[in-house]
């Protein structure tokens, strides 16, 4: 586990891949984070430092959800690697993908760029902001 986003799957083979989470950017820790990203949080000491602890909540849930799971880990045809050459890829646990679990709770936004399941992202992340999940909590107390 490199971070909430970015994980380590050891391939049948043996080799370990390094793998990017496509669609979705969790908060970075309160020293780096950016509230600009993520819409109706303050840009301040305060919103930086909510940042950084959903991005440590962030960090603990992938933990539990992906530590010795096995897991399928699909490619999407328009995205490629990463400029780290990390690998970037939608990550199943059986049935469910796992980049999707980030935005049901509130611990991801949608990325900018372009990737074939933009629309199914983008409504789970939407349903979060309207319940006030995770991050977008802060937009009810504005």
């Amino acid at each position: 586990m490199i971070g909430p986003e970015t994980i380590k799957v050891k391939r049948d083979t043996g080799e370990t891949v390094v793998v990017d989470l496509v669609g979705i950017e969790t908060p970075q820790a309160a020293t780096n984070a950016t509230p600009s990203l993520f819409e109706g949080v303050p840009d301040s000491k305060q919103g930086r430092q909510m940042l950084g602890k959903y991005h440590e909540r962030a960090l603990s849930y992938t933990k539990s959800q992906l530590r010795q799971q096995v897991v399928t880990v699909a490619t999407a045809p328009q995205v490629g690697k990463t400029d780290e050459s990390h690998l970037r890829a939608y990550v199943y646990i059986g049935d469910f993908m796992y980049n999707t679990d980030l935005l049901r709770i509130g611990s991801a936004r949608v990325t900018d760029s372009e990737f074939s399941k933009r629309p199914l992202f983008m409504q789970k992340m939407q349903t979060a902001q309207q319940k006030g999940y995770g991050i977008w909590s802060t937009n009810q107390t504005r």
